[in-house]
C-alpha cells in the first residue's frame, strides 16, 4: 500500500514484524493463534498520524466507549439482551462479564475511519 499524500498527514511506516515469540513473552500469544500462513494479524506496518489526530481519535474512542457503557447498562437494567440479539444461552455470561471488573476490556472494539487531518 503506497504512502498517503502528505496533505492527509497519514503515513504507513515499516516496523520490524512482531514475532509469535515476542507475543508469548508479554502474554499475548493468543493473538496469533489463528493466523493464516502468510497473513498474520499483526503486520510489519503501522499507521502514523499527527499527535493532534491521535488525541482526537482517542477522544472519539473514549466518547464511543462511554456511549457503549450507557447502552449496555440500559440493556442489562431492562433485560433487553434478547432484543439486541444476544442468544439466550449467553445471557448469564454477558451479565457475569459485566459484573466482573477484570473483563472490562471485553465490552467493545471500535474501528474508526476518518477523523484525520480535520476530515470527518
Amino acid at each position: 500500500m503506497p504512502d498517503a499524500p502528505p496533505d492527509l498527514l497519514v503515513r504507513l511506516r515499516s516496523v520490524p514484524p512482531v514475532t509469535r515469540e515476542a507475543l508469548d513473552r508479554v502474554g499475548w500469544g493468543w493473538l496469533a493463534e489463528n493466523d493464516a500462513p502468510g497473513a498474520p494479524y499483526l503486520t510489519g506496518e503501522v499507521v502514523e498520524v499527527s499527535q493532534a489526530d491521535a488525541e482526537a481519535l482517542a477522544l472519539a474512542g473514549n466518547e464511543l466507549y462511554a456511549l457503549l457503557v450507557e447502552a449496555a447498562e440500559h440493556v442489562l437494567a431492562h433485560d433487553l439482551l434478547d432484543e439486541v440479539g444476544v442468544p439466550k444461552p449467553l445471557h448469564a455470561l454477558v451479565r457475569h462479564s459485566w459484573d466482573d471488573d477484570r473483563h472490562w476490556h471485553l465490552y467493545g472494539r471500535f474501528d474508526l475511519a476518518g477523523g484525520v487531518a480535520g476530515q470527518p
